[in-house]
């Protein structure tokens, strides 16, 4: 009968360093801690044990796994060595803070790129070096034989290790850890210099791998215990440590990305206080781009009495400049992810613990300066904002709640009517339908396309006026609001995207579109007769020849 051990939580806390013994008969089969396995004939290749058995995790924010983490214990240079010139260049290092002749330091970092973010910046060899050069692999299988990596779960093992006290030494790069790896801009949002980067998307490489941002090093003093057989025959011990980055000062704040544009009429083009358009808003040529400040709201992890999460303020300290592109970055602050005992990620509620993976936002964007003139108002623009929520009667006609345009951490603030649409829940995970959006980390969002739709020049005004400023002939992202006149009704796109050959202007990109409708000229209407009368033409022929063909 198969015989399976698992070294579980009782006897194991993540985070704590310990020596963790168990009663343990030859005859076993297989035993498991945290995410890592091993079978019976690889704990019994001798009838004692004269070696310990290294095992732990990495974690970084209090629970997260970090994956591809290096970790070795350390070999000092062996005296047969010390005079062997190729040996001894190859691995210098009597003590973990030696250098070699380049200047680098003991360190177990590629000396490849390992893919399109990672700048190497290391030594270590890899197999083709391993495979081609003989004295390679001597200095590998005598001095790397207990060097491991994390796997996604971040834990590791390391087998035979010399008994007694050993120093541990941990290499972790930032920029090649998962999906969580970190890049230049995560570091200067925090404070870093532009100088200590080679751009805002790589990484500096240098032999002095204390100066560089995205490596993480450290060494750990441990004691080693023997496998078994160290006080009863079948006593196991395992030598567990753990280490969070955090006690380094690494904490993972993954974010998402909003990116757009702003821009607006001309004063000549602007909408009039009583909410009458020109004939040329809206037109590529005539639109000037806007400064903007950008305010958040955002759903926390808190819940309030009512079940609903509580809703805070968020001072971004993003601006758009006056060249109206931004790009602003959105930290994630709900659905923590965290690794559990098993090496398995779970989602968590949690602050304290795990990285945070998505959040919901409301974002408004305060155009800046002076408008076309001194009675004109500057647009705000609510993102998202997609219903209006409002009254209809006989005599009112259709009613704007003032709430429909609600930025507010209140949630008496909005429309009853969308509380629904905002608390929206999937698997315990918030979807909002409305007022908020869910953005999830390392994704890139924009505002979406505007489609053209027909309003009434009443509903128009009231909306402006209720909207607190929301004066139309403003853009967010590809959102253009521009009006023209039809009737009773006013036709809100973006009017000449792409003008005519002469008459376009060199110096403006055309703005972001995905439907349009062509402007209706004489000589269209012209070419649509020739095509009807060519059409009924060759209608009239292919009978004639048919009926030809039957007689």
């Amino acid at each position: 009968m198969s015989q399976q051990h698992r070294i579980r939580r009782i006897n194991t806390e993540v985070g704590k360093d310990k020596k963790i013994t168990v009663e343990l008969n030859q005859d076993f089969d297989l035993m498991e801690i945290l995410s890592l396995k091993f079978s019976q004939t690889q704990a019994y290749t001798s009838f004692c044990a004269d070696y310990g058995v290294v095992c732990g995790r990495i974690t970084v924010n209090n629970g997260l796994g970090v994956p591809n983490a290096r970790v070795s214990i350390f070999v000092p240079l062996k005296d047969e060595h010390v005079d062997d010139p190729v040996i001894s260049a190859l691995y210098p290092y009597t003590q973990v803070s030696d250098k070699n002749e380049a200047g680098y330091r003991y360190n177990l970092l590629p000396s490849r790129r390992q893919h399109g973010g990672h700048t190497p910046t290391g030594t270590f060899f890899d197999q083709q070096d391993i495979l081609t050069r003989e004295e390679v692999l001597e200095v590998f299988e005598t001095y790397y034989s207990y060097t491991v990596k994390t796997n996604s779960s971040g834990d590791i093992m390391i087998w035979g290790v010399p008994l007694g006290s050993q120093t541990m030494h941990v290499d972790v790069d930032l920029s090649d850890i998962g999906c969580f790896s970190q890049r230049p801009y995560d570091f200067i949002r925090k404070g870093k210099g532009v100088d200590d980067f080679k751009n805002k998307y790589t990484f500096k490489s240098s032999i002095d791998l204390v100066d560089l941002p995205q490596i993480v090093s450290f060494n750990k003093t441990i004691d080693v215990y023997p496998f078994w057989g160290n006080e009863d025959f079948c006593d196991a011990a395992i030598t567990r440590t753990d280490f969070d980055l955090a006690t380094v000062g690494v904490k993972i704040q993954p974010k998402a990305f909003l990116i757009g544009g702003i821009f607006t009429d001309t004063e000549r083009n602007s909408v009039k206080r009583n909410c009458t358009p020109t004939k040329k808003m809206g037109r590529k040529c005539d639109m000037v781009t806007k400064s903007a400040n950008i305010e958040a709201l955002r759903y926390t992890p808190r819940k309030d009495t009512n079940n609903r999460p509580v809703i805070e303020y968020l001072d971004i300290m993003e601006d758009v400049p006056d060249d109206g592109a931004f790009v602003v970055p959105l930290e994630m602050n709900m659905d923590y992810l965290f690794t559990n005992e098993f090496g398995e990620n779970e989602i968590t509620n949690d602050p304290n613990k795990g990285v945070p993976t998505s959040a919901c936002y409301r974002l408004r964007m305060n155009i800046t300066g002076d408008g076309p003139d001194r009675d004109s108002l500057n647009a705000d623009f609510l993102v998202p904002n997609i219903r209006e929520f409002g009254t209809s009667g006989q005599t009112t006609g259709w009613v704007i709640d003032d709430k429909s345009y609600a930025f507010d951490t209140q949630w008496s603030g909005y429309p009853t009517n969308a509380i629904s649409l905002m608390t929206n829940n999937v698997n315990g995970e918030y979807y909002p339908q409305d007022y908020f959006y869910r953005f999830n980390y390392n994704k890139v969002y924009t505002v979406s396309s505007f489609h053209n739709h027909f309003i009434s020049t009443d509903a128009l005004a009231r909306a402006a006026i209720i909207a607190g400023g929301v004066l139309l002939g403003g853009v967010t992202g590809a959102a253009l609001i521009a009006l023209a006149p039809a009737a009773n009704t006013h036709l809100a796109n973006i009017n000449e995207a792409h003008p005519p050959r002469e008459e376009d202007c060199g110096d403006k990109l055309t703005p972001p579109t995905n439907f349009g409708k062509k402007n209706y000229t004489f000589t269209l209407l012209i070419a649509d007769i020739l095509l009807i009368v060519d059409f009924v033409f060759k209608w009239v022929t292919l009978m004639f020849l048919n009926l030809a063909v039957i007689i």
